[in-house]
């Protein structure tokens, strides 16, 4: 009987080891989440998903957006704003454009005093943040994954946040 519970026992944490991997879809694209993410609760209909990184209180968070064809704006009003939101960041704003499998990616990518709250709304200075982000171009309209927390947490992740842009796109 001992032996049996045990088994039982074992069988569940294996498989709670090797839960499904976080996934969201933006048509055409699928992104899948790297190792260590967060699935949070979307609290916006205009989110699409909402992912976070943590370590100790830190807590970097990886943001979702589709809004369709021809809305949006444009890529470089979108990351002007980006950029935007950061103030300190003198010569630590830069930009890359890249093409994978016909899809336009524009990475962009900053530090400094992040402004943060909702567009419009009162803002929140927070310093040490970064941002890493990507607009990808695609034939249903443009997606905006944005990654934002502090410095050592965005670096820490950056390698992986790139990757799994570049993946959905292949």
């Amino acid at each position: 009987m001992m032996k049996r519970f045990i088994t039982i026992l074992l069988f569940f944490t294996a498989g709670s080891l090797f839960a499904e991997d976080v996934k969201v879809t933006i048509d055409p694209l699928t992104f899948t989440a790297p190792k260590d993410i967060v699935n949070v609760p979307v609290t916006s209909p205009m989110r699409k998903a909402h992912w976070q990184w943590k370590k100790g209180d830190q807590v970097a968070d990886i943001t979702f957006f589709a809004f369709g064809p021809g809305q949006g704006g444009d890529v470089s009003s979108n990351i002007q704003r980006w950029f935007g939101q950061f103030s300190s960041n003198e010569g630590k704003a830069e930009s890359a454009r890249v093409e994978i499998n016909g899809i336009p990616i524009t990475f962009a990518r900053t530090e400094g005093t992040f402004a943060s709250g909702m567009p419009g709304g009162p803002a929140t200075p927070l310093p040490n943040q970064a941002l890493c982000g990507a607009i990808l171009e695609t034939k249903n309209g443009m997606i905006f994954v944005k990654m934002t927390g502090p410095i050592e947490l965005v670096r820490d992740h950056e390698k992986a946040f790139t990757e799994m842009v570049r993946a959905a796109a292949k």
